[in-house]
């Protein structure tokens, strides 16, 4: 290797360290920004605005057939299949490295399909 090739992958290398750098720097100070928000004024004015989020009527509940995604009629054996696809999209361990605020849609997701499997299986009557 040349002196030229030698100088253009070091080059790189600097480039790339500094644009990381950069990156890391973005992210380090938004957490911190964030961590001082919630231990500030900034907690109570989220924790308002999920009170009023809540307090919307969106939609009317869901049948257990449309949060299960499978038709009126399913088998025993359609339910618990697509019962098992939809909390598996909402595992802790699939939506561990989102935010807060996603995780606990999942949380809340995962409670809503669990409780439309239930129904179905007291519907159905099956195990």
């Amino acid at each position: 290797m040349g002196w030229l090739e030698f100088a253009v992958v070091v080059g790189c290398g600097l480039v790339g360290f500094v644009i990381v750098n950069a990156f890391i720097d973005n992210r380090r100070a938004k957490t911190q920004q964030r961590d001082g928000d919630e231990n500030g004024n900034g907690k109570a004015d989220r924790e308002g605005a999920r009170k009023d989020q809540s307090d919307r009527k969106d939609d009317p509940p869901r049948t257990w057939w449309e949060v299960l995604n499978v038709d009126r009629n399913a088998t025993a054996e359609q339910i618990k299949e697509a019962f098992r696809k939809e909390i598996s999209k909402y595992h802790p361990d699939r939506v561990e490295g989102l935010g807060i605020e996603l995780r606990e849609l999942a949380d809340r997701k995962a409670k809503e399909v669990n409780g439309a499997y239930a129904v179905a299986k007291e519907q159905r009557r099956f195990n």
